[in-house]
Parts: structure tokens; C-alpha cells; sequence
């Protein structure tokens, strides 16, 4: 048995574009892997590439944390408007 949460709506925080919960988390994740990956361009002996990267890694941290704000609204919202029934489905 497990309480169901049902989300819907983009939040306020951040303009995503994104009206599903479960596309806001995906945006995340795949925030998440843009980072990883600009990391590891700034690990190179390269300055340029890693000036750039550096540069990335700041736009995206930024984008990750309206993500994350918009979740967070999101969540909150849903909460505070009954999205959580408490009763138990099977």
C-alpha cells in the first residue's frame, strides 16, 4: 500500500515549459548529466575548453536550481490543494 501524490502544473519559480511533475524531474536529471559532462571538459589541460565549460557549469547550475524550485513549488502546491489523498491505494 503506498499514498499516491498526484502533481500537475509547472510551479511559479521557473518558466520550464513543463507542465507534468514527471517532466520537471526529467528536466532535472538531464540537467544533472550536462553538468557531469561539463565537469569533466573542465578537467582538461585545455584552458580555453575549460573556461568554457566553467562558464556552462554556471548556466546550468542555475538552471538546476529553478528546477529545483519549481519541484519544490510544485510539490507544496499539490499538497496544500489536497493532491495528497492519504488514503492508501493497492
Amino acid at each position: 500500500m503506498k499514498n499516491k501524490l498526484i502533481l500537475s502544473g509547472g510551479g511559479r519559480g521557473c518558466d520550464t515549459g513543463k507542465s507534468d511533475f514527471g517532466e520537471l524531474v526529467s528536466e532535472l536529471s538531464r540537467v544533472n548529466i550536462m553538468i557531469w559532462h561539463e565537469e569533466d571538459k573542465a578537467r582538461l589541460p585545455d584552458m580555453k575548453k575549460v573556461f568554457k565549460a566553467k562558464r556552462n557549469i554556471d548556466k546550468l547550475n542555475q538552471r538546476r536550481n529553478d528546477l529545483i524550485e519549481t519541484i519544490d513549488e510544485t510539490v507544496l502546491e499539490a499538497i496544500k490543494n489536497g493532491g495528497n489523498s492519504g488514503k492508501h491505494n493497492r
